[in-house]
């Protein structure tokens, strides 16, 4: 695992105490290149960064994609669904070094936000945001939505999320607990940030009718035994200005030594459909190892009695993605490599599939059950159908993302290291639909 992801209790930046001397160089690998605006060459290259450069990925409601990356300061480029290219990377406009983990994500209206920390370990650590309305093509300057002193700095990496009409939510942790602050879109600024009793936050998504749900782990223990500890969830309402009191999901638990290494775990993971369906999948303890377990919660239940099932094939750090018709799906690690499960809208084991080799998955659905996932391979799978082939991309664990747009269009990207002195490179591959049975 090259990045390095925040975990409860720590901050970990490129100045942080807490280190990865990982490095992984690909050389004579085969990974081909084309200029930043050309589509001659599988993958293509978007530009550089410096190492961990936390790349993400969204679809926007033009039917193209915007991806962001730290290159010491926030860096951009969109995908154009009218010419099939990248445009040149850039800086955001009034960002500057010592800006990392960016966070994407866009709405059908077509509007998009960026949400990343500024400042290093030993400085303020601020969570700041950038709000691009529909229509618009610039990101706009950046704002702060919340500055804090150092001993109660921010703990987690800030999450974002949007609705479909365009209302934005950014969501962070500090030691005084969860925060939201939202920008409508039809608002010409951020609200005041929202203290969430008794949440916190490793999982965050919104519902395109403005639901969202945070989803978090309160583990104890962890150093000469293995942490123990549950899994939670809270939600708010589309229209409501509170959020719902937390909903106790079930067991949870990690390893031992969990207290050295919290920042390596696998943390839950949460998709939530257009009808407000909430699907949490967190690695379940069971007999001296881990199963991937769900947790479901339903708009017309109030989001109060979570329907929860453990898979049956033992493995780690899963991941979920949902559609809206109710179906969702499973990917994580199993002891051979990547396997899958499908659920269907109520909430009964489909399918069980090996998918390889492979570790540390990340996977998103369209609204009709599209899907595409990377994992060191990248693929997709039209809804209902089996996966199309994998391609092959020699990216290392934890740097990459993956998005589809409304037509089963996929983008991945991720982190490359070119050995040497040439430094980090981010670099993208197009996704496309097959005609599989």
């Amino acid at each position: 695992m090259r990045g390095m992801r925040g975990g409860a209790g720590w901050r970990v930046t490129m100045s942080g105490a807490v280190t990865l001397g990982v490095v992984v160089v690909l050389v004579g690998l085969g990974v081909a290149f084309a200029s930043p605006r050309g589509a001659s060459g599988p993958s293509t290259m978007l530009g550089s960064s410096v190492f961990p450069g936390y790349p993400a990925v969204a679809a926007d409601g033009t039917k193209g994609f915007d991806a962001v990356w730290a290159d010491r300061k926030i860096t951009t480029a969109h995908w154009s669904a009218a010419t099939r290219r990248w445009t040149r990377a850039v800086g955001l406009h009034g960002s500057v070094p010592g800006q990392w983990e960016p966070q994407i994500a866009a709405s059908s209206s077509g509007a998009a936000v960026i949400l990343w920390t500024q400042g290093r370990s030993s400085s303020p650590q601020d969570v700041e945001a950038s709000y691009r309305r529909a229509g618009a093509t610039e990101w706009p300057t950046p704002v702060t939505l919340f500055s804090t002193r150092l001993d109660s700095g921010v703990s987690e990496i800030p999450q974002v999320g949007m609705d479909g009409r365009g209302d934005a939510f950014a969501a962070w942790v500090t030691s005084h607990g969860l925060y939201v602050a939202e920008h409508p879109a039809t608002a010409g600024s951020w609200s005041a940030p929202v203290n969430v009793p008794r949440a916190g936050l490793q999982a965050f998504a919104v519902s395109s009718d403005g639901a969202a749900v945070a989803v978090w782990e309160e583990l104890r223990g962890g150093i000469s035994s293995a942490a123990t500890g549950h899994v939670y969830a809270a939600v708010k309402p589309p229209g409501r200005a509170s959020w719902l009191p937390k909903v106790n999901l079930g067991l949870a638990g990690n390893y031992r030594l969990q207290g050295d290494g919290w920042i390596f775990e696998p943390q839950p993971r949460v998709a939530i459909n257009a009808h407000g369906t909430a699907f949490i999948v967190w690695q379940w303890p069971h007999d001296d190892t881990f199963y991937p377990r769900v947790a479901i919660l339903r708009a017309s239940q109030d989001w109060r009695s979570p329907q929860s099932m453990a898979l049956p094939s033992a493995g780690r750090d899963p991941v979920i993605a949902a559609d809206d018709r109710g179906n969702a799906t499973v990917l994580w690690s199993a002891e051979h490599g990547i396997e899958d499960a499908d659920l269907s809208p109520n909430g009964q084991l489909v399918a069980l599939r090996d998918r390889g080799p492979g570790a540390d998955p990340r996977l998103v659905a369209d609204g009709r059950g599209d899907l595409a996932a990377i994992w060191s391979a990248a693929a997709v799978r039209p809804a209902g159908r089996r996966w199309c082939p994998q391609v092959h991309l020699n990216a290392a664990e934890d740097d990459w993302a993956v998005a589809i747009s409304p037509d089963g269009l996929g983008q991945a990207i991720w982190e490359h290291s070119r050995g040497g002195d040439h430094g980090d490179a981010i670099l993208a591959r197009t996704l496309r639909l097959c005609s599989s049975g």
